[in-house]
Protein backbone atom coordinates (compact mmCIF):
# COMPACT_ATOMS: atom_id res chain seq x y z
CA UNK A 1 0.00 0.00 0.00
CA UNK A 2 1.41 3.11 -0.76
CA UNK A 3 0.35 6.86 0.02
CA UNK A 4 1.75 9.78 2.16
CA UNK A 5 0.80 8.38 5.81
CA UNK A 6 3.09 10.77 7.57
CA UNK A 7 0.31 13.62 6.49
CA UNK A 8 -2.15 11.43 8.18
CA UNK A 9 -0.37 10.55 11.79
CA UNK A 10 -2.66 13.30 13.55
CA UNK A 11 -5.98 11.95 11.95
CA UNK A 12 -4.73 8.45 13.45
CA UNK A 13 -4.02 9.49 16.76
CA UNK A 14 -7.52 11.68 17.24
CA UNK A 15 -9.25 8.30 16.07
CA UNK A 16 -7.59 6.31 18.60
CA UNK A 17 -8.20 8.79 20.93
CA UNK A 18 -12.10 8.42 20.52
CA UNK A 19 -12.48 5.21 20.57
CA UNK A 20 -14.66 3.15 23.18
CA UNK A 21 -15.95 0.00 23.94
CA UNK A 22 -18.81 -0.82 26.19
CA UNK A 23 -19.10 3.52 26.88
CA UNK A 24 -15.46 3.19 28.17
CA UNK A 25 -12.02 4.25 26.57
CA UNK A 26 -11.17 1.73 25.02
CA UNK A 27 -7.40 2.84 23.73
CA UNK A 28 -4.68 5.00 25.76
CA UNK A 29 -2.02 6.90 23.86
CA UNK A 30 1.14 6.26 26.05
CA UNK A 31 3.48 8.04 23.69
CA UNK A 32 3.56 10.41 20.70
CA UNK A 33 6.17 11.81 18.81
CA UNK A 34 5.26 13.01 15.61
CA UNK A 35 5.31 12.75 12.52
CA UNK A 36 7.37 9.42 13.28
CA UNK A 37 5.82 7.30 16.26
CA UNK A 38 2.99 6.68 18.81
CA UNK A 39 2.16 3.70 21.13
CA UNK A 40 -1.12 3.06 22.76
CA UNK A 41 -2.51 0.41 25.04
CA UNK A 42 -6.14 -1.22 23.19
CA UNK A 43 -8.30 -2.50 26.17
CA UNK A 44 -11.11 -5.21 24.47
CA UNK A 45 -13.09 -8.31 26.25
CA UNK A 46 -11.11 -7.53 29.68
CA UNK A 47 -7.47 -7.75 28.38
CA UNK A 48 -5.46 -4.89 27.00
CA UNK A 49 -3.00 -5.18 24.27
CA UNK A 50 -0.24 -3.09 23.04
CA UNK A 51 0.43 -1.25 19.75
CA UNK A 52 3.33 0.80 18.32
CA UNK A 53 2.99 2.69 14.91
CA UNK A 54 6.12 3.72 13.39
CA UNK A 55 6.87 5.92 10.41
CA UNK A 56 10.09 6.34 8.75
CA UNK A 57 11.12 7.84 5.30
CA UNK A 58 11.28 5.34 2.79
CA UNK A 59 12.35 6.67 -1.25
CA UNK A 60 9.57 9.04 -2.32
CA UNK A 61 7.08 8.02 0.36
CA UNK A 62 6.51 6.80 4.21
CA UNK A 63 6.92 3.18 5.29
CA UNK A 64 4.53 2.43 8.42
CA UNK A 65 5.42 -0.26 10.49
CA UNK A 66 2.77 -1.47 12.81
CA UNK A 67 3.15 -4.08 15.56
CA UNK A 68 0.50 -4.95 17.76
CA UNK A 69 0.81 -7.33 20.63
CA UNK A 70 -2.08 -9.14 22.04
CA UNK A 71 -2.01 -11.98 24.69
CA UNK A 72 -4.36 -14.13 24.05
CA UNK A 73 -5.91 -17.81 25.17
CA UNK A 74 -6.41 -21.07 23.48
CA UNK A 75 -10.16 -20.54 23.14
CA UNK A 76 -9.82 -16.96 21.70
CA UNK A 77 -7.22 -18.14 19.07
CA UNK A 78 -8.86 -21.07 18.30
CA UNK A 79 -11.95 -19.13 17.33
CA UNK A 80 -10.37 -15.97 15.50
CA UNK A 81 -6.91 -17.30 14.80
CA UNK A 82 -4.89 -14.34 13.66
CA UNK A 83 -7.18 -12.53 11.88
CA UNK A 84 -8.62 -11.12 14.38
CA UNK A 85 -6.61 -8.11 14.59
CA UNK A 86 -5.67 -8.30 11.44
CA UNK A 87 -8.19 -7.93 9.26
CA UNK A 88 -9.27 -5.24 11.79
CA UNK A 89 -6.24 -3.46 11.18
CA UNK A 90 -6.48 -3.89 7.45
CA UNK A 91 -9.74 -2.45 7.43
CA UNK A 92 -8.25 0.76 9.42
CA UNK A 93 -5.29 0.88 6.94
CA UNK A 94 -7.82 0.97 4.18
CA UNK A 95 -10.01 3.66 5.39
CA UNK A 96 -6.70 5.81 6.09
CA UNK A 97 -5.98 5.49 2.48
CA UNK A 98 -9.42 5.96 1.20
CA UNK A 99 -11.12 8.13 3.33
CA UNK A 100 -12.99 5.31 4.41
CA UNK A 101 -12.66 6.40 8.11
CA UNK A 102 -15.61 8.71 8.09
CA UNK A 103 -18.58 6.29 7.99
CA UNK A 104 -16.23 3.79 7.63
CA UNK A 105 -18.31 1.17 9.83
CA UNK A 106 -21.17 1.61 7.08
CA UNK A 107 -18.96 1.08 4.32
CA UNK A 108 -17.31 -1.97 5.89
CA UNK A 109 -20.61 -3.69 6.56
CA UNK A 110 -21.77 -2.40 2.68
CA UNK A 111 -21.00 -4.76 -0.28
CA UNK A 112 -17.83 -3.48 -1.04
CA UNK A 113 -16.27 -3.87 2.83
CA UNK A 114 -17.85 -7.21 3.38
CA UNK A 115 -16.04 -8.21 -0.28
CA UNK A 116 -12.63 -6.76 1.38
CA UNK A 117 -12.69 -8.35 4.80
CA UNK A 118 -13.58 -12.27 3.15
CA UNK A 119 -10.79 -11.26 0.93
CA UNK A 120 -8.23 -10.30 3.69
CA UNK A 121 -9.71 -13.23 6.31
CA UNK A 122 -8.94 -15.78 3.53
CA UNK A 123 -5.52 -13.95 2.94
CA UNK A 124 -4.94 -14.38 7.19
CA UNK A 125 -6.36 -18.13 6.75
CA UNK A 126 -3.42 -18.79 4.49
CA UNK A 127 -1.11 -17.11 6.19
CA UNK A 128 -2.18 -19.15 9.39
CA UNK A 129 -1.95 -22.27 7.17
CA UNK A 130 1.80 -21.52 6.03
CA UNK A 131 2.60 -21.17 9.31
CA UNK A 132 1.87 -24.93 9.82
CA UNK A 133 -1.87 -24.20 11.53
CA UNK A 134 -4.78 -27.41 10.73
CA UNK A 135 -6.77 -26.18 7.43
CA UNK A 136 -9.74 -26.96 9.15
CA UNK A 137 -8.85 -24.81 12.11
CA UNK A 138 -7.39 -22.08 9.94
CA UNK A 139 -10.61 -21.97 7.85
CA UNK A 140 -13.19 -21.61 10.90
CA UNK A 141 -11.24 -18.99 12.13
CA UNK A 142 -11.31 -17.18 8.91
CA UNK A 143 -15.05 -17.76 9.06
CA UNK A 144 -15.38 -16.66 12.63
CA UNK A 145 -13.55 -13.76 12.11
CA UNK A 146 -15.75 -12.38 8.83
CA UNK A 147 -18.33 -12.68 10.24
CA UNK A 148 -17.35 -10.69 13.17
CA UNK A 149 -16.65 -7.58 11.33
CA UNK A 150 -19.61 -8.24 8.74
CA UNK A 151 -22.20 -9.26 10.80
CA UNK A 152 -22.55 -12.13 8.22
CA UNK A 153 -22.23 -15.94 8.42
CA UNK A 154 -19.81 -17.84 7.38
Amino acid sequence: MSFDVAGHLGAMVRAVEHCEHDGKPARKVVACEPPRHFRLTWEFAGATSWVSVVLAPAGQGTRLELEHLMPCDEQFWGKYGPGAVGVGWELALLGLRSGHNEGGEAWALGEEGRNFSRVVADGWREAAIAAGEDVAAATAAADNTFAFYTGQPH
